[in-house]
Parts: structure tokens; sequence; C-alpha cells
């Protein structure tokens, strides 16, 4: 939020008054963490360093500070907001949309005029809790077209204990979330076995630490993020065709050769 403000930082501003009507705070104070919360993310990580995927999906089940995180990536960065309105033309009326990792609901909310049936997954806790919040005010977890939302164990990658089961969808959403499980190529494996031939993933990757700002952003030393695009997501029949935006192609599987 600049000394001029713009568009955006309208935007930004609304975010922040809607976190902390729901935080009953005061929404200087909110704007206050939310300036500060990639800083604030990064002490709470450092004071647990989580490494197993349980420690890791209790780390941002109960991180209060990656609110007001959310609140700035989604509201008051960029290119959020032009991966949303990729995802808006993608989608048609009664498409099976799928928002893996879903944060605070920002994706899907912008989807809510679009008449498609969206599914909200996440691994629960304060974030799950907030998008549920503002998705009931905005009426979308009533009626015929009601959202799902489903909350991810830390072991959903193995099929016997995923909760999508074998539900496939025509448009999945995956943004900034396959730089934060220990498994990145077995998260875009499960991307892929969740969507069906000729349908669409919205993803984004960012395996990079900042100089330590974002020290939940894992496997920073092994991966580069147009690297893992170009050479990990085609094993898994994910085709490229545009920026953040993939087809998923019918592939024989490595395994099978």
């Amino acid at each position: 939020m600049g000394i001029i403000a713009t568009r955006d930082d309208g935007i930004l501003l609304l975010a922040v008054r809607e976190l902390a009507e729901y935080l009953k705070e005061d929404p200087i104070a909110t704007a206050i963490n939310v300036g500060n919360s990639f800083y604030l993310v990064a002490e709470e990580w450092e004071k647990i360093l989580p490494t197993t995927p349980e420690e890791i999906t209790a780390f941002y089940r109960q991180c209060r500070a990656y609110l007001w995180n959310l609140v700035f990536s989604n509201y008051g960065i960029g290119h959020q907001a032009m991966l949303r309105r990729s995802v808006h033309c993608l989608v048609k009326p009664k498409d099976r949309v799928l928002d893996l990792g879903a944060g605070i609901g920002s994706t899907l909310l912008h989807l809510a005029s679009s008449r498609a049936c969206c599914t909200h997954a996440d691994v629960g806790g304060v974030l799950f809790d907030y998008a549920r919040w503002r998705y009931e005010r905005s009426g979308l977890l009533a009626g015929a077209n009601a959202y799902q939302m489903v909350e991810m164990g830390p072991s959903y990658l193995g099929r016997a204990s995923d909760p999508l089961a074998y539900r496939l969808f025509d448009v999945v959403v995956c943004t900034e979330v396959v730089e934060h499980v220990p498994e990145p190529e077995k998260l875009v494996e499960y991307i892929a076995g969740h969507l069906r031939i000729g349908g669409k993933l919205v993803c984004s990757v960012s395996f990079d630490d900042d100089h330590g700002l974002f020290p939940c952003h894992l496997n920073t030393d092994k991966y580069d993020n147009e690297k893992f695009i170009t050479e990990v997501f085609p094993r898994y029949g994910l085709r490229m065709d545009g920026p953040s935006i993939f087809t998923r192609v019918a592939f024989e599987p490595e395994s099978s050769k």
C-alpha cells in the first residue's frame, strides 16, 4: 500500500477490513500484521522447524500469521489477481473445479458468478475456517450449486486416504502450493490423477526462499521453477499451453513401460 492509492490498494484494503471483521480486531492492527506477514510467518516457522508431513500440516493448520500473509499475497500482489482472471476465463458453467491448497478461498470467491461446481480442498485449521466464513457470508455453501469444502490430511497423496477418492475435475487450480510440500513431484502426480483428459490446470510454483524470507518454501536447493515445470509436469501428462496454464493429455506412465 503506497502513498498514492491505486486500484490494487483499494482491493487490499477491503480484504484487510474483511479479515479484521472476522478476527474482531482493529483494522489498523490487521493492516500492520498484513504488512509484516512474511516476517511473521517466517518467525513462526523458525520456532517450530517442521520437517515431517504431519508437522508441516500442523503448522499450516495453526499458523494465524498465514491468514495475514494470504490476504497480502492474494490481494496485494498483481500476479495472483492475474491467475484468478485466468481461472475465470477457463471455467464454464457446470464445470467441476478443484482448488487444491485453496487457502482463504480467494480464487473460488472470484468464480461465484460462474455457475461452476466448485470444491475447496486444503489441510483445515485457521485458513479453512476463514474460507468457510467467507463462503457462508457470500451464500456459496447453500443451494443447489453449493461449494464443497474438503479437508485434506497429511497423507492424502496415498489413494487409500485420499478424501477426493477417484473424482475427476474439468479445471484444477493449484497456485503457490507445490513448493510447500515435502514431495512436490508426488503432488503433481496427484493433481494429474484428478484432472480429466483435456482438462485445464492453473498452477504456479515458487522454489525460492528469497534469502531466508520464505523458509516454508521447501526443496529450494533441489528444484528450479522453470525446470520443474518443463521437466516434471510432462511426466504426468501435463502440457503447457500458456503462462501457468496446462492441459491434461493422455500419456503412458513410466512405471507401465
